[in-house]
């Protein structure tokens, strides 16, 4: 998501899930990607299992 001209939007975002990220909260936040591949884990958990987008997202 990013902030543009005073809005957000989440044109680029990679995905949507349904998890409540609260203010003042740290998390752990791991990142695998591997060529187009992308995961991601929240607190050890996988809340995006991968990806295949991100290569053709940007130039």
């Amino acid at each position: 998501m990013a902030k543009a001209n005073g809005y957000f939007d989440d044109g680029a975002a990679l995905a949507r899930v349904p998890h409540l990220v609260r203010r003042g909260t740290t998390y752990a936040v791991r990142i695998l990607a591997e060529s187009a591949r992308i995961q991601v884990f929240l607190n050890g958990t996988r809340i995006i299992p991968h990806s295949r987008a991100v290569a053709n997202r940007w130039p």
